[in-house]
């Protein structure tokens, strides 16, 4: 049975390895991928600014710096016209002459039902402030070119109140989209529209999500979730299009409410969910309080056998908080060492 055990515990330790390195890898080439999207990017609004073909236009003066207003409902906003007394968009003067630049009337070419229009008419509920937020891996716009509340003639953008929405802007047309229950869409790059997890998304300042779409034992239709038995600290619930999968962390961890992952009980800080209880063992010495300076000969995390499994040890750390450990297949924990030895070198083991 411990060499069962061993095996799995041996086997968890490199598959959760081998996460590490690959995890590693995809946030190194995100990274890459995100820096040249952005060099790109930037390289191409010098282009475009520096063309004496582009024609300059400017917005409103009542509305200079705006991109785009928010729509009343939180519906796709509908092609409405506009407001009593302005012109219209049939009439307007900032059409631009250059072919390359897509901009025509509602009544010739009207956009699809999914389209959001170029200026959309109506107050907003939340005053003059751009909906659509400015990308994060790209400068803003120096100055208003065209009558459209895309930052750029491509790519996907951030609301700036809901983190579950987002827009596709495809020749400075806008559509608005949703993130499936549960996801938020991740704006690290314009090139891409992912929703992601939200325990990898920074929503700071659109906070905001759409009405949760719960089932049994899922919050949401997607996402990861704590046990709703509180007392089973080292279990979650992986959610998929409202379907519920219980998971089991490694022995020792539980799962951690803000990273969504399996982690040490002191580090994942959930009440009910402490070490002491998760492992069922205290440190000898806690009571004499946290090694900070530890004496000549003294361990700052000593170390202890288990008294279930020699083959297992417990690691103090800074003598107070107790993490679960284990030696590799065939070798035992020699207490009076410290260390994993050999079985024969610890007969009190009775390791078979």
């Amino acid at each position: 049975m411990a060499a069962a055990r061993a095996a799995v515990f041996r086997a968890v330790r490199r598959a959760v390895s081998s996460l590490e390195m690959h995890l590693r890898w995809v946030l190194t080439a995100a990274l890459l991928v995100t820096l040249v999207a952005g060099q790109r990017t930037r390289q191409r609004q010098g282009e475009l600014s520096d063309s004496p073909d582009l024609p300059a236009f400017n917005r409103e003066a009542s509305n200079p710096a705006a991109f785009g207003q928010r729509s009343p409902s939180r519906g796709s906003p509908s092609r409405a016209s506009p407001s009593r007394g302005a012109p219209s968009r049939a009439a307007a003067s900032r059409v631009p002459s250059n072919p390359d630049i897509r901009v025509q009337p509602d009544t010739a070419n009207p956009a699809p039902a999914s389209s959001v229009p170029a200026r959309r008419a109506g107050s907003s509920r939340r005053g003059s402030g751009n909906r659509v937020a400015a990308a994060r891996t790209t400068p803003p716009p120096s100055s208003a070119q065209y009558d459209t509340e895309c930052p750029q003639r491509n790519g996907f953008f951030a609301d700036a109140f809901q983190c579950d929405r987002y827009y596709e802007c495809q020749d400075f047309i806008i559509t608005e989209r949703l993130c499936p229950d549960g996801l938020v869409f991740n704006d690290y790059s314009v090139s891409f529209g992912r929703c992601d997890q939200p325990f990898g998304v920074n929503c700071t300042g659109r906070a905001e999500r759409q009405p949760p779409q719960p089932t049994e034992n899922c919050l949401r239709q997607n996402g990861y979730f704590a046990n709703p038995d509180a007392e089973l600290c080292g279990s979650f619930v992986l959610c998929v299009d409202g379907v519920s999968n219980l998971v089991d962390c490694p022995a020792g961890l539980v799962f951690s409410l803000q990273a969504g992952t399996c982690q040490w009980p002191d580090q994942a800080g959930r009440t009910g969910c402490s070490s002491e209880k998760v492992l069922q063992f205290e440190c000898p010495d806690a009571a004499a309080g946290k090694i900070d300076n530890p004496a000549p000969g003294q361990l700052q995390n000593p170390r202890y056998p288990d008294p279930s499994d020699c083959q297992f040890f417990f690691t103090c750390i800074n003598g107070v908080v107790p993490r679960r450990h284990g030696c590799e297949q065939g070798r035992v924990f020699n207490d009076a060492t410290k260390q994993c030895d050999k079985p024969e070198s610890v007969p009190e083991c009775n390791y078979k």
